[in-house]
């Protein structure tokens, strides 16, 4: 298709972002969509979310739709009525990028076909692997993982291009029948998350070395993992535990670890200041089993902290023996050595960082959004 982009004003494309999540919620899709903006905005274009809301709110750039909790997972949002598709007519974008597959999703397929906009989606979450959460029921579980398949097939294929975040995920989308899929990676902010001092650990009394998780307190993070894996640790370190973030298994988790010495908990954290927390922290552990890229791990890593993460979907295509390591999922024992290994040398830790800070490099936020405004050149 040739490309022909008309400027207006200064700017040079209108992209709208249609996402069932966004601030202030924390996670990975909201991380990415906010990274996104900002850097395909420093390139003169404009980007606009589309997401639900408690209430609606409009400004130039934001719009927010009243909407009620998604029933399993209450940080996701299905939003009511049609004006996303007003709004979309009026301000006059030029593509589509969906970020969501509930109500925001449903939006963006309907503003692409009737304004006749090119859209691309992005496959964020993979929720086949979420029905084990719906039901403790096998076969019910089966029908469920069956019926996202065919509904991810029949959704993603209404998309120009489909973009999987990791390679592991597009060969996943490829057999269960989604065409023209690429892979794009989330990127990372390399001008916020950087190696820099911290007074975090003083202010929070961690002990000795620690370890930190980052991320949303929810159960397919497997976060119970590294509580069980504590007192192993703690037998041959001196460490300090650190969780960073809110969810439905917030209670829960520091129910589990109740009891435990050196445990710090702190609740919801503003994106902009988990930095501060990882640059406290000397070695940051994912058990998850759910994760379609792991942005929080590669964040982690753009410090120059090593990480030790589930050798699960698309975690081992970036986490290894030369930035941190890997262990098999919901190896309790596994875990604890992998942190062991590698806070018990001096020397391999530093090659690990140093490592880690490589490994970021290759995923900025820069490559990846010129990558992005790459793929909407060849569709507009």
């Amino acid at each position: 298709m040739v490309c022909c982009f008309s400027f207006i004003g200064d700017i040079f494309l209108r992209v709208a972002f249609f996402s069932d999540t966004y601030l202030p919620n924390i996670d990975g899709v909201v991380s990415s969509i906010v990274s996104f903006k900002k850097e395909l905005e420093l390139e003169d274009n404009f980007v606009g979310v589309f997401a639900p809301g408690a209430r609606t709110l409009k400004t130039s750039d934001v719009f927010l739709y009243r909407s009620f909790p998604f029933p399993p997972y209450p940080q996701y949002r299905i939003a009511l009525g049609f004006d996303p598709l007003v709004d979309f007519g009026r301000v006059g974008f030029d593509v589509v990028h969906c970020h969501g597959v509930a109500s925001m999703g449903f939006n963006a397929v309907l503003s692409s076909r009737i304004f006749r906009k090119p859209s691309v989606a992005t496959f964020h979450t993979m929720l086949p692997l979420a029905t084990s959460y719906l039901s403790e029921n096998s076969v019910v579980q089966g029908f469920f993982t069956d019926f996202s398949w065919k509904a991810i097939k029949l959704f993603y294929n209404s998309f120009l291009i489909t973009l999987a975040p990791s390679l592991v995920i597009k060969k996943s989308l490829e057999e269960h029948g989604v065409e023209r899929v690429e892979v794009l990676s989330n990127g990372v902010d390399l001008n916020i998350f950087r190696p820099a001092r911290s007074s975090l650990r003083r202010r929070l009394g961690l002990k000795g070395k620690v370890v930190m998780f980052s991320g949303r307190m929810t159960k397919e993070k497997n976060v119970d993992v590294l509580i069980k894996a504590i007192p192993i640790i703690s037998r041959n370190l001196d460490a300090s535990f650190l969780f960073v973030g809110g969810g439905p298994e917030l209670e829960a988790l520091k129910a589990k670890a109740k009891g435990l010495k050196n445990v710090f908990f702190t609740g919801s954290v503003p994106h902009d200041r988990i930095v501060d927390y990882i640059n406290a922290c000397d070695v940051s552990v994912s058990a998850s089993t759910f994760e379609t890229f792991g942005l929080s791990l590669l964040e982690s890593m753009a410090c120059g902290k090593p990480v030790i993460g589930a050798d699960s979907l698309a975690i081992p295509e970036f986490v290894s023996g030369k930035n941190g390591g890997l262990f098999d999922p919901f190896d309790v024992e596994g875990l604890a050595e992998g942190v062991i290994n590698v806070l018990s040398d001096e020397k391999k830790y530093l090659l690990k960082s140093k490592g880690a800070l490589k490994t970021a490099e290759t995923f900025s936020i820069k490559k990846e959004a010129a990558r992005l405004e790459s793929v909407y050149e060849r569709i507009v």
